[in-house]
C-alpha cells in the first residue's frame, strides 16, 4: 500500500471517529435539555424559557433547541433509538424525523431505513406515514410534506416590485427573516389579495384555519386533511381553528371551534379588531393565541388570550417571540434572548 493511500485512510478514520463523537454529543444535548425542561432548571439561572437559555448559553436557534428537546423527551420510550444515538450511529437531524413516527414495535425497521437513505429522502418517507406505521416499501407512494417549494421566473422590473412588496410587508410586522421568512410573507400577501376580493368583513371575524375530519372507508381510520403540517402550524391550529366533521353519523357536517365563538368575539372586540402586538398595524387574518398553551393546561380565560396577526402568531409558535399580558391588560412582547 502506497504512502498517499495510507495517509488518506488514516485521515478518513479520524474524520469518521470525530463524526461519531459529534453524534454522541448531540444525543447528550437532547437528553440534558429534556432534563433541564423537566425540572425548569433554566429559571433559577435567570432565564424565562428553555429557548432563551439555549440561545444565550448554548448558541442554539430556537428551532434547534426545540427539535433536540423533542428528541430528548421521546428517547426514554424508544430504547433502540436511544442506544443508536448514544453510540453515535445516527445524527440528531434524522432522529428528529424518526420521533414523529416511531413506536417501540417499529424502531428497528425505521432505524435501518434511516441509516440507508439520505436525510431528505427520510423526511419524505416519514411525512408519508402516520405514527406506528412501518417505513414505505417500493410499492408505497411517498406523499405529503410540511414544506413545498414554489418557484417563478420574473422580469427584472417585476422582481424589484416583488422584493419591495416583501420589504413593506416585513416592515408592517417588524420581524427579521429568521423569525418570518419570505415564504410566510408571500402567503400573507396572497391572503390579503383574497381578502380584498372576497370582502373584509368575513376575513376579520373568521378563523384562518378550517380542519376537515374524515373517515377512510378502506382502512376505517380517521384522518385530518391530506397534507402534512409542521408542528408550528399544528400549534396555531390548537389555538384558533374551525373543525368540520365529515364522518358518517348525526354530526356529519357540523362545525366546532377550538375556542368558543363568544370568547373569540370578546377578545377581538377588546383588541378593537387589530393585532395587539405594539406598533403592528395588521387588522386582517387575526388569530386568538393562548399565552399558556392548552396542551399544558391552558384555558380559554380571556386574561390569558391575546389577538395577534398571522405573522406574529407564527413567530410566537416558532419560539422567536414571547407574548404576555400585563396586570393592566396591556400586551408585552419580547424577543427570544432579550432580557
Amino acid at each position: 500500500m502506497n504512502t498517499d493511500l495510507q495517509n488518506a485512510l488514516a485521515l478518513s478514520e479520524r474524520l469518521v471517529a470525530a463524526r461519531c463523537c459529534q453524534r454522541r454529543a448531540e444525543h447528550d444535548l437532547a437528553v440534558l435539555l429534556a432534563e433541564l425542561v423537566a425540572g425548569a432548571h433554566f429559571r433559577p439561572l435567570g432565564y424565562a424559557s428553555m429557548e432563551e437559555y439555549a440561545s444565550i448559553v448554548l448558541d442554539l436557534t430556537a428551532r434547534q433547541a426545540r427539535d433536540l428537546l423533542r428528541i430528548g423527551k421521546a428517547l426514554p420510550g424508544l430504547p433502540k433509538l436511544q442506544a443508536t444515538l448514544a453510540a453515535g450511529h445516527l445524527d440528531w437531524t434524522k432522529a428528529r424525523e424518526l420521533v414523529r413516527v416511531l413506536v417501540p414495535e417499529t424502531e428497528a425497521a425505521w432505524i435501518e431505513r434511516a441509516k440507508s437513505v439520505p436525510s431528505r429522502m427520510l423526511e419524505l418517507q416519514v411525512s408519508s406515514r402516520h405514527k406506528g406505521q412501518l417505513p414505505p416499501t417500493g410499492d408505497d407512494p411517498i406523499v405529503g410534506n410540511e414544506l413545498q417549494r414554489f418557484s417563478v421566473k420574473l422580469e427584472s422590473v417585476d422582481y424589484d416590485l416583488v422584493r419591495t412588496c416583501l420589504a413593506e410587508a416585513r416592515m408592517d410586522v417588524a420581524l427579521n427573516p429568521e423569525e418570518l421568512d419570505d415564504g410566510d410573507l408571500t402567503a400573507t400577501i396572497f391572503r390579503e389579495w383574497l381578502t380584498m376580493r372576497e370582502g373584509r368583513a368575513a376575513a376579520a371575524s373568521d378563523s384562518r384555519y378550517r380542519v376537515t375530519v374524515e373517515l377512510c372507508p378502506g382502512c376505517a381510520a380517521t384522518h385530518v386533511g391530506a397534507a402534512a403540517v409542521s408542528e408550528t402550524i399544528a400549534a396555531e391550529l390548537g389555538c384558533d381553528a374551525e373543525i368540520v366533521d365529515l364522518r358518517p353519523g348525526p354530526t356529519a357536517g357540523h362545525v366546532t371551534r377550538t375556542i368558543p365563538p363568544a370568547v373569540r368575539r370578546r377578545v377581538l372586540g377588546r383588541a378593537k379588531g387589530r393585532c395587539e402586538v405594539p406598533q403592528c398595524r395588521n387588522k386582517l387574518h387575526l388569530d386568538v393565541h393562548h399565552i399558556h398553551p392548552r396542551a399544558l393546561g391552558g384555558t380559554h380565560d380571556p386574561a390569558q388570550l391575546v389577538c395577534v396577526c398571522d405573522g406574529h402568531h407564527r413567530a410566537v409558535h416558532r419560539g422567536y417571540l414571547a407574548v404576555e399580558r400585563r396586570a393592566d391588560g396591556t400586551v408585552e412582547v419580547r424577543r427570544a434572548g432579550s432580557p
